[in-house]
């Protein structure tokens, strides 16, 4: 090779490798540019969180009170943060808060945010805690009632231009309740309750519970929306506010809750579905709203079976009982076709006397012995042939041609017996006392399921004991709400006789009400069932805590108790 060529060879070999040096180098400054905005993402992310995120509080005019709220930085950098008091009011029936920053008007002098005392900005260090204190002073005129208030905690834009500077803002609230003591009115009721399909093809329904506050402080309903079949056994507890999965609903406003409702699926369950809820709301007397509303569970494939199979049962049976009768004239030597005979003048009745009676009894042994002619019949047949057999094995043989030679009969009998089953596995389905479901409750745009194994873990860890009597000596509260100076003392009457004890008894005047109510905590829930089937099934209001005494249950008597005895 010469040497000309050699050059060339390693002019061409040099080129080559700038060009793949330039192009590698263009691909890397692509993929920099293409990460780089991901990666300025990740750093100016901020996480924080804030708790409690609800202070729930009561205070008199003229009172001051101090608190903290605990604000933590998860973040590898130091947080900024403004924190500014804001009132808010309701927005919509979905709980939603709307918030009114404050703007110095005069008319804000009367509410909670004008009473907050705060720093506006602080400072937490790279993945610590700091407790930002914060007063609340009332005046001395202070409105009777509820107001509200949130503290916005805030980030904001740094100016630095250091790798941890913050390019978006955030915002998280902690809500106060204050209830300013005074001439308070606690007033709610039950707008609207119902399902948002009145039939359905499985056991399952949504609920929507609307609450309407129309008095001066803020109310959290508690209680239960219980779910039975048309045999009233029961296929679903849905529990509200019992450990404040739910939320207060403000005065002068109406608060929606959904519920979705999932039952085990089951034929024997088709039908009429009820469902009641019963809730408890006030601090200082309680006071009960009652609701009920029904739908259908129809599976229309599984029905049309159903219907055509006691369809086809009804035709078979007829056709049986019309081979039966055939077979009844026929052994008692009459012609079907003799039994059409125009109808004759019934005669006048006669008096009875002992003869006529004897003769009605014979000509009803007679009938009788020919009904069952059919049967005696086969019977002797089947006897008769048996006794000519002389092993087992021919007796087998003689047994079929038996079953070919009578074969609708037995197709009859099956028939029946299967109806039987059916109708038996059917009802014992249905008078099942629990089946498994599932709840979701929906609250701000977020789900939370509860199942029933849920609540019986729940149950257990309450305390719940199903083998709770009245012998236990668990004392009863009875409080007088119906009006009738008579069912307080019918009702303590009727209870001290089945051996209940009577821990006080005490009258409330005011609207009369209807229904009567046992309020027990969850460990006396089998006292409280029989409580109820004492008292007419009286409605159950069940709490987890501030809401009765531990050793105590409280039934408010309504006018419904006017006729204990």
């Amino acid at each position: 090779m010469s040497e000309v060529t050699v050059n060339t060879l390693k002019k061409t070999m040099i080129l080559h490798l700038l060009k793949v040096r330039k192009l590698t180098l263009y691909g890397l400054l692509a993929v920099s540019v293409l990460l780089l905005p991901i990666i300025a993402s990740a750093q100016n992310s901020v996480t924080f969180s804030v708790s409690p995120t609800i202070f729930d509080m009561t205070g008199t005019p003229g009172q001051t009170w101090r608190s903290t709220v605990r604000v933590i930085n998860v973040n590898p950098f130091e947080l900024s943060l403004y924190v500014t008091p804001a009132n808010f009011e309701p927005k919509g029936e979905e709980g939603v808060p709307k918030f009114r920053p404050l703007t110095g008007d005069p008319a804000e002098e009367n509410t909670l945010g004008k009473w907050i005392d705060l720093e506006s900005e602080v400072i937490i260090g790279a993945e610590q805690t700091l407790e930002i204190p914060f007063t609340i002073t009332l005046p001395t005129d202070a409105t009777p009632g509820g107001h509200y208030a949130a503290l916005m905690i805030s980030t904001k834009p740094s100016e630095g231009d250091g790798a941890t500077q913050v390019k978006t803002s955030q915002v998280i609230s902690s809500l106060i309740f204050l209830k300013v003591t005074g001439d308070v009115s606690e007033n709610s009721s039950i707008r609207s309750f119902r399902t948002s399909d009145y039939i359905s093809g499985r056991p399952e329904a949504t609920f929507e519970l609307r609450i309407e506050n129309k008095g001066n402080v803020h109310v959290q309903p508690q209680g239960e929306i219980k779910i039975y079949n048309m045999w009233s056994q029961e296929r679903g507890v849905i529990p509200v506010n019992q450990k404040t999965l739910l939320g207060n609903v403000l005065p002068q406003s109406v608060r929606k809750f959904s519920f979705d409702w999932k039952g085990d699926w089951s034929l024997t369950d088709i039908g009429r579905y009820t469902a009641i809820t019963t809730l408890a709301y006030g601090v200082d007397t309680r006071q009960f709203m009652t609701a009920d509303t029904a739908f259908w569970v129809i599976p229309w494939k599984f029905l049309l079976l159903v219907l055509g199979t006691i369809g086809g049962f009804i035709a078979l049976m007829t056709w049986a009982i019309k081979l039966y009768v055939r077979r009844v004239l026929a052994l008692a030597g009459v012609a079907p076709a003799l039994t059409m005979q125009p109808p004759v003048e019934p005669e006048k009745p006669a008096t009875k006397t002992a003869q006529t009676i004897k003769g009605t009894k014979r000509k009803a042994q007679k009938m009788a012995a020919e009904i069952v002619a059919p049967i005696e019949v086969g019977i002797l047949d089947l006897r008769s042939r048996l006794d000519r057999t002389k092993d087992l094995k021919a007796g087998v043989l003689v047994f079929i041609t038996f079953v070919r030679t009578y074969w609708k009969f037995f197709i009859a009998v099956v028939a029946l017996g299967l109806f039987i089953w059916a109708v038996v596995w059917f009802v014992s389905g249905a008078l099942t006392p629990a089946r498994d479901f599932e709840v979701t409750v929906e609250e701000n745009g977020q789900s939370v399921t509860v199942t029933s194994d849920d609540l019986k873990k729940n149950e257990a860890a309450l305390g719940t004991s199903t083998e709770t009597t009245a012998l236990d000596g668990v004392p009863i509260t009875l409080v007088n709400r119906s009006g009738f100076d008579t069912a307080l003392g019918a009702t303590a009457q009727l209870l001290e006789r089945e051996g209940y004890v009577i821990k006080d008894k005490s009258v409330e005047v005011g609207e009369p009400q209807d229904k009567t109510v046992i309020v027990y905590a969850r460990k006396h829930e089998a006292l409280a069932l029989e409580l109820s089937q004492l008292l007419d099934n009286a409605l159950l209001s069940a709490f987890t805590e501030n809401a009765v005494e531990d050793d105590e249950i409280v039934i408010y008597i309504g006018t419904d108790a006017e006729n204990v005895e």
